[in-house]
């Protein structure tokens, strides 16, 4: 097709991409893999490791994988090997999912009520959630959440 009729889809998705870039930025941004490594304290190839089989999450921008930093912590009591506990688990019931997708997952702003999930009714992200620590109860909403996302069955 003459270049008249793609530009605007091309000028579209430059945008959508500036978006998601500034949307990560407010997120708390995202490192590379050898920050990643780094901050686990291990080697590139087992974050790739891990990446591959969904115990982390990575972000492919620009051909590259960066990782969203929300998933790290050393915070004792929350921390998993480095990795916010809960990520690796609710990843696994993501996987045919985009990267993307399972991005918004843990950081799109809800308003679903959580049975043990207080104060009731409150807006949370599962990221928030996973960092608070939160009770069998509450895994096992964030877990009914991650089993329907995605489908008409949405809370």
């Amino acid at each position: 097709p003459p270049r008249s009729t793609l530009f605007p889809y091309t000028t579209l998705f430059r945008s959508l991409r500036v978006l998601f870039l500034q949307r990560l930025e407010n997120d708390g941004g995202v490192y590379t893999s050898a920050k990643a490594a780094e901050m686990v304290g291990k080697s590139k190839p087992t974050v790739k490791t891990w990446k591959d089989t969904d115990q982390l999450l990575a972000l492919d921008i620009d051909g590259e994988f960066y990782y969203p930093v929300f998933q790290f912590t050393d915070e004792e009591g929350i921390s998993d090997k480095g990795v916010l506990r809960g990520v690796a688990e609710l990843l696994t019931m993501l996987s045919s999912f985009s990267d993307r997708m399972k991005y918004s997952f843990f950081m799109e702003q809800r308003n679903t009520v959580l049975d043990g999930l207080n104060p009731a009714g409150r807006s949370f992200t599962v990221a928030e959630v996973l960092k608070g620590n939160p009770d069998e109860k509450v895994m096992n909403e964030l877990r009914r959440l991650a089993r329907n996302y995605g489908t008409q069955n949405a809370v």
